[in-house]
């Protein structure tokens, strides 16, 4: 488990596409943290609460840096949803 400040990072699978034939990139995982993040949103979840920072070095790469130790970090799936960026 990566410790305060430690990032995380997870490699997306080549050819993954959204419902419409766009691609899935990582900056889909940036653009969800902010709109998770944004309290206007009412959608926070301790998972974007928890986020320092998230980065997409490149397209298919999604660096996750923790505030502090995350016991959760590894059951991402479901609090951590991409969202289409380009729509």
């Amino acid at each position: 488990m990566p410790s305060s400040g430690a990032g995380r990072t997870w490699k997306l699978r080549p050819g993954l596409t959204w419902h419409d034939g766009a691609a899935l990139s990582a900056e889909d995982f940036v653009f969800a943290h902010r709109v998770y993040a944004n309290p206007l949103m009412g959608s926070g979840s301790r998972a974007t609460l928890n986020l320092a920072k998230i980065s997409a070095p490149d397209p298919r790469t999604v660096v996750l840096h923790w505030k502090r130790l995350y016991p959760d970090a590894a059951a991402l799936r479901m609090e951590l949803q991409p969202l289409p960026r380009h729509i």
